[in-house]
């Protein structure tokens, strides 16, 4: 997501993956503010620096200032086996 024009208002991502790993890289933008909600049924999660591991476990984490943000991004995503990892670059 790091090249995408993110419009103003609400984008809602809904990532689904059976097996293997999912990697999401955010833009570092002062006017994004992102919320992600995700469960796995076994695997890690790293997401914007809250790290959370095990076996069926879910965790959400947003960005300090999402609710001011004028553009915003929720982000779920649903792992059967695999690590989530949801980072902020730039």
């Amino acid at each position: 997501m790091t090249k995408a024009q993110i419009p103003y208002g609400e984008t809602k991502i809904v990532i689904s993956n059976f097996i293997g790993d999912v990697k999401v890289f955010v833009p570092e933008d002062m006017d994004l503010g992102v919320t992600v909600t995700t469960n796995s049924f076994i695997g890690d999660m790293s997401l914007l620096n809250q790290k959370r591991g095990g076996f069926m476990s879910s965790a959400q984490a947003e960005t300090a200032h999402y609710r001011e943000a004028g553009k915003k991004v929720r982000i779920i995503v649903s792992v059967f086996i695999g690590d989530v990892k949801v980072n902020k670059v730039g």
